[in-house]
């Protein structure tokens, strides 16, 4: 067969059907081609704002910041754009209060500066307060008292101070100390460390300051600030005080955090017709606790147990703070037995070792720290506090939106109330109203 007559075979071919019926919708295919050949250069166009560039992940506070003008990014609708609303920040004002989860405290926005300039209000962008937050400072006030009955009863009041930089350098005051008294959970231990105090002064026959013999003391106050620090020598002989970054280089954050005094307030109240007002030795700081309470003219009472009491309370305080902010490093005691026992310092309690081992809640007097540190041995006492860090360790400490306010209370913040000894007060004195302000509701009952 010739070429020629096969090609005009298939010119001719035709199906082997007639139409019967035109197919329905015919009309859709020119429509859908000339809109798909309209609509291609501007997916085009679209396409190059989109993926004409590579994604760099960058760790920033001001995330809208690090958009680069993008070339036709105009053109980009609206409904294909991520809102900005996920990279506003939470605005924080002075005063607010944060409350975290499971909190073990609250705290109140006390100062905030941008650059070196006080400001009212600052952007949080929720970013951990692990991340750049640690304690700057803590103020520890033992105040003395003599109640004619009971003789002089010593109260104790913890506080701090929390540094942060969320790029703002801001300042938090832990508020509500919300201890108990059971061992086996570590928010109560600062509670059971502050008991000391009481053992320390059972006996104390009142201070005694140079030249002023033979005054009346009705209130005595030791109140003392103090700095963390690594590298204490250094700074205790003229050297700038440490930040917190340098607190967290391995070769401090592996050993026990050592502290200096960087404030100290004496104060002490005398009969009204005795005279004259008793003056106190000046101290130099920084300096040493020991040191301070030296030159306290504290009288009869053990100035090495005493000085060893306001480590053990600050440790426990230092160590909770930053336990509930979520900063875990190597020398966190409520981690490590081997750690607490190196920080929280042994008192000579008298007590043998079988007496030792029972609860601190089972003993009527003694040393709370020395039974802490026996229980620390326990492998099934230290599984108990290690639940409560795995918390901490694996919740991410950050404040909920709003910032709301919580109830505030009449107990002062870190304050230590002692309901044994409250009520002794309040039936050898009656009810005075100010006496002290975790004493009300035991008075009130009494």
């Amino acid at each position: 067969m010739r070429i020629s007559t096969i090609f005009n075979e298939i010119k001719s071919f035709r199906l082997g059907y007639t139409e019967e019926q035109p197919y329905p919708w015919r009309w859709t295919t020119p429509v859908v081609l000339c809109a798909f050949l309209l609509i291609s250069p501007f997916l085009a166009l679209v396409n190059v704002p989109l993926s004409a560039y590579n994604i760099i992940l960058e760790f920033t506070y001001h995330p809208n910041d690090t958009l680069p003008a993008v070339f036709l990014a105009n053109i980009v609708p609206s409904v294909l754009q991520d809102p900005t609303d996920s990279f506003t920040p939470q605005p924080l004002n002075v005063g607010d209060t944060i409350v975290l989860d499971n909190f073990i405290f609250n705290y109140t926005i006390s100062q905030a500066f941008d650059g070196v300039n006080p400001v009212s209000a600052f952007p949080y962008y929720n970013n951990p307060l692990s991340d750049s937050c640690d304690v700057a400072n803590i103020t520890v006030q033992l105040l003395l008292r003599d109640f004619p009955d009971i003789g002089w009863a010593p109260f104790v009041q913890v506080r701090g101070t929390v540094a942060c930089d969320l790029p703002t350098r801001f300042y938090l005051t832990p508020g509500e100390y919300l201890g108990g008294t059971d061992e086996s959970s570590v928010r109560d231990i600062p509670n059971l460390v502050s008991v000391d105090f009481e053992e320390i002064f059972k006996s104390w026959s009142g201070p005694d300051p140079p030249d002023v013999g033979g005054t009346n003391f009705t209130q005595f106050g030791i109140t003392i600030t103090v700095h963390p620090c690594c590298k204490c020598e250094a700074v205790l002989a003229g050297g700038p005080l440490e930040s917190a970054a340098s607190l967290h280089e391995l070769s401090c954050s592996s050993n026990p955090v050592q502290f200096v005094v960087v404030g100290i307030d004496l104060s002490a109240d005398v009969e009204q017709e005795t005279t004259p007002t008793p003056h106190f030795a000046p101290v130099s700081l920084p300096t040493k606790i020991a040191d301070v309470l030296t030159e306290s003219s504290l009288g009869n009472v053990s100035i090495s147990a005493l000085s060893t009491a306001y480590g053990n309370l600050i440790q426990a305080f230092y160590h909770l703070v930053r336990l509930d902010l979520g900063v875990i490093l190597q020398n966190q005691i409520y981690n490590s037995s081997e750690m607490f026992s190196r920080t929280i310092m042994e008192l000579d309690s008298g007590y043998s070792a079988s007496q030792l081992s029972r609860t601190i809640m089972e003993l009527d007097s003694g040393y709370s720290a020395n039974q802490l540190r026996t229980l620390t041995s326990n492998a099934t006492f230290m599984a108990q506090w290690q639940q409560d860090v795995d918390f901490f360790k694996n919740n991410t400490r950050v404040p909920p939106p709003g910032v709301p306010p919580i109830r505030s209370t009449s107990q002062a913040p870190g304050f230590r109330c002692d309901q044994r000894l409250c009520l002794n007060v309040c039936h050898a004195l009656g009810y005075v109203d100010g006496i002290f302000p975790c004493c009300w509701s035991a008075c009130e009952g009494a």
